[in-house]
């Protein structure tokens, strides 16, 4: 079951709040690239909790020690999407 963009927005207003995760977004010449090509996801990872298993198991409660099931997948991959969307849409 996938997240509605209201709870995604919800839970990246929380994250946006911690001190770390409120410095990362999207410069101009990103903005730009988004545009054109897509982009790496690195900064969205780092913005949204999503860079490594233990931001994962604290951020988001999927606990390290085993595969991503699909379901977490499509969760890290949509929060990641929808900070990217929120980033553009600032501009």
């Amino acid at each position: 079951m996938r997240l509605d963009h209201a709870t995604l927005d919800a839970r990246l207003d929380a994250i946006a709040r911690q001190p770390f995760r409120a410095k990362f977004h999207l410069r101009a010449p990103e903005m730009e690239f988004v545009a054109l090509r897509g982009m790496t996801v690195v900064r969205a990872q780092h913005a949204t909790a999503t860079c490594c298993r233990g931001c994962l198991q604290r951020t988001h409660g999927i606990a390290e020690g085993h595969e991503l099931t699909t379901r977490e997948r499509e969760y890290v991959v949509d929060i990641i999407c929808r900070w990217i969307e929120a980033e553009c849409a600032r501009r």
